[in-house]
């Protein structure tokens, strides 16, 4: 006879079951029962005595709820009608007693396993338990992290495409402002667009010019390839069986060869790591404290008193009332060491910023824990190319577009009349922090901190300007 433990969990408990009553009476007696013994009623009774066990047993668990003695009971009364219904049929059927009782304990076996495994199943399911209703919820999170995942992705995916048709339309803004020597804000949308069907009318023509150049090539190689063969054809015929003698071919020595080595340049990968450490070598440009400075700190109250400047000259403390988790977020969103030095070098200006009304942007991503943010990293330039604001702009989904994105509006920039105190001034800004760059070979920057939780990516304006030596990007 199966027993219950006290330390077994409600929802195994109709797992037990099987083994109690889905099965024919064993007597106690280690002798085998004789065919008087094994009879339809024998079976029968020694089938119920097995069932009010279980129930016997299955009521003393400590543990047990509501729920799982409701399920119990009602497979426990299906069970008992079944059993009774088939003894009344083993009393009208054909064979000895002991052939029916046995065909009794088989069908009422088979019916048993299959109603309690159904039970079970309906048990675990339905949440009776609290394996059940832990498991379901585990099941309903995974769900929810999934579809919550496949959201960001996607949304994800659509503002990389919105960045990267803002930054063509700019980079093009940005070159026909050089052509004509003005600013890149007075440059009409209405030019930008024009001559970008312009241009891709143009790659289109010369699409089509070049397939035509290709399909003619291919003509040309099978008629001069049909008029060797002919030629070669003619020529066996008239030489006949003569044998033309071999020339032996001067082969030549290894000095010649060293002579005539072309040295090989050194890979792309290669460019670029020499690429990232002259960035390091740069010279750095001057920031006042307040832009990155103060914001190594990570304790939230330091950073409720910081103390700015409105644009009437008031002294204010801007994140006074920002709760933690928004003071996480404008940390990540200041706190961008290493950007500056990609501004430091002229060429690399030219190929990741735009100018603004009050310094420079930057295409970027900024990678937070709970997903990337995409927008403008502004810069606040003043006299001596000293910088005195730094911030990242997120922009949502559709917003970007209609930005006048050369019109920095973000409230770090509304003063830009301070200069560097004493101790900043003469010196260069040193961060102490730890950080890494990175390049893609499509020259997209990737700045990541040492224990930080955020990240950002520069991404690259004018392409055409980029070192065809370091990047594929053209």
């Amino acid at each position: 006879m199966s027993s219950v433990s006290n330390n077994q969990n409600p929802a195994s408990l109709v797992h037990q079951v099987p083994s109690v009553m889905a099965k024919p009476y064993e007597s106690d007696n280690s002798e085998e029962e004789t065919e008087d013994e094994l009879t339809p009623e024998f079976v029968y009774l020694g089938l119920r005595k097995r069932q009010e066990q279980a129930e016997a047993n299955f009521r003393k668990h400590p543990n047990i709820t509501s729920e799982t003695l409701i399920t119990f009971e009602n497979v426990h009364l299906e069970l008992c009608e079944k059993l009774d219904a088939l003894y009344e049929e083993s009393k009208t059927e054909s064979g000895t007693p002991k052939e029916r009782g046995i065909k009794l304990g088989k069908e009422a076996s088979r019916f048993f396993n299959i109603r309690i495994q159904k039970a079970t199943n309906d048990f675990l399911v339905m949440g009776g338990s609290s394996q059940g209703k832990a498991r379901n919820a585990n099941r309903d999170f995974s769900a929810r992290l999934n579809c919550h995942k496949k959201m960001i992705e996607k949304s994800c995916q659509e503002m990389q495409a919105e960045i990267d048709k803002k930054i063509k339309f700019t980079a093009k803004k940005l070159e026909i402002a050089e052509e004509k020597g003005c600013p890149p804000a007075s440059v009409s949308d209405e030019e930008v667009e024009k001559c970008l069907e312009t241009r891709l009318l143009s790659l289109q023509s010369k699409a089509d010019q070049f397939m035509e150049e290709l399909i003619k090539e291919e003509e040309s190689k099978k008629a001069s390839t049909i008029r060797k063969k002919t030629k070669n054809r003619k020529k066996k015929k008239a030489r006949g069986k003569e044998k033309q003698p071999v020339v032996a071919q001067k082969t030549p020595d290894v000095q010649e060869k060293k002579q005539g080595a072309v040295p090989a340049s050194i890979s792309l990968e290669e460019a670029r790591g020499q690429y990232l450490a002259s960035i390091f070598l740069r010279k750095k440009m001057a920031e006042l404290s307040r832009v990155t400075q103060r914001w190594k700190t990570t304790d939230p109250e330091k950073t409720r008193h910081f103390e700015d400047k409105n644009a009437a000259g008031d002294v204010v403390c801007r994140y006074k009332k920002h709760s933690d988790q928004e003071i996480t977020q404008q940390r990540a969103q200041h706190y961008l060491p290493g950007t500056e030095r990609i501004l430091a070098d002229p060429k690399d200006r030219r190929i990741y910023s735009f100018p603004t009304d009050r310094g420079a942007g930057m295409f970027a991503k900024l990678m937070l824990v709970d997903g990337p943010k995409f927008g403008i990293l502004y810069f606040g330039i003043g006299e001596g190319e000293v910088i005195f604001h730094k911030y990242f702009e997120e922009f949502a989904a559709g917003q970007i577009q209609n930005k006048n994105i050369f019109d920095d509006q973000t409230e770090d920039s509304v003063v830009h009349n301070e200069t560097l105190s004493k101790e900043e001034e003469g010196e260069e800004w040193e961060c102490t922090v730890p950080y890494n760059i990175d390049a893609s070979p499509k020259g997209v920057l990737t700045i990541s901190y040492h224990k930080e939780a955020h990240a950002i990516e520069i991404f690259p304006i004018r392409k055409d300007l980029l070192d065809p030596k370091v990047f594929t990007a053209s």
